[in-house]
């Protein structure tokens, strides 16, 4: 608890700027990673904007896991299976 409690006082005592320059590299490392991911499985890297809306990231992030992945079918249909992991 102690390690919380000094924590919150580091960011409390620190330079607005500084927080807004974290909050900035989180941001932008979250939407670079997500544009990546998209792009990679042939989905928009637009799409990656509704991880910024809180609420919608969430839902977006579950729809996501069942959307035909338009690499992963193209791939099916040219005779490539996955191997069974275990």
């Amino acid at each position: 608890m102690d390690n919380l409690i000094e924590t919150v006082t580091f960011f409390r005592n620190t330079d607005p700027n500084v927080s807004l320059i974290v909050i900035g590299i989180m941001l932008t490392w979250t939407l670079a990673a997500g544009s990546f991911l998209l792009a990679r499985l042939g989905i928009k890297p637009l799409w990656v904007l509704l991880l910024v809306l809180p609420g919608l990231n969430v839902l977006a992030i579950w729809l996501f896991a069942y959307v035909r992945w338009p690499r992963y079918e193209e791939a099916k249909h040219k005779g490539w299976t996955p191997e069974p992991h275990g």
